[in-house]
């Protein structure tokens, strides 16, 4: 979507950008060639995207099935990609920059906890994303809560690239 301001409605709009027609698996069915999944329709889709728009900021949202490493690492140094994760997702570190020994590098770090275990941990400290109203300052009440916001833990919030390596 690409956000306009309107000026017969006094407000920001999002308007369709770019649409990709993703044939299924049964198209492909009688054909040679292995079908295209839908992570690479969306990786050449923000690739391209990019190509298009270099000097701008390219913000993707997508749901829980563009959550995938594969995806977000082919894309990474292009766009920003803001996904859904389950709240009982299995999370690891980055892998270790420097490998002991032969044998094939490892590909995750040690686990984490899961994010429903961040979420309750008192520890971590809550922060508005700049330009948003705050959204957790010491657990308001449900009635005073709002519905939807973004949420982002001041350790995390401050890589903007999720998959980057800590400093």
């Amino acid at each position: 979507m690409l956000l306009v301001k309107a000026p017969w409605a006094d407000r920001i709009m999002a308007l369709p950008f770019l649409t990709l027609l993703a044939p299924s698996k049964r198209f492909y069915a009688d054909k040679a060639r292995a079908p295209k999944t839908l992570l690479d329709w969306a990786r050449q889709a923000a690739l391209q995207i990019h190509r298009w728009l270099p000097d701008r900021t390219i913000v993707l949202v997508a749901d829980s099935a563009f959550a995938a490493i594969e995806f977000l690492a082919a894309v990474r140094n292009h766009v920003c990609v803001v996904t859904r994760l389950r709240l009982d997702a299995n999370l690891f570190d980055f892998p270790p920059q420097k490998r002991k020994g032969r044998g094939r590098p490892p590909i995750k770090g040690k686990p984490l906890k899961k994010l429903s275990a961040f979420i309750k941990d008192r520890k971590v400290v809550w922060r508005a994303l700049p330009g948003q109203s705050l959204v957790r300052p010491n657990r308001p009440s449900r009635r005073d809560r709002q519905p939807h916001g973004p949420l982002a833990s001041r350790r995390r919030a401050a890589c903007a690239d999720p998959l980057a390596s800590r400093a």
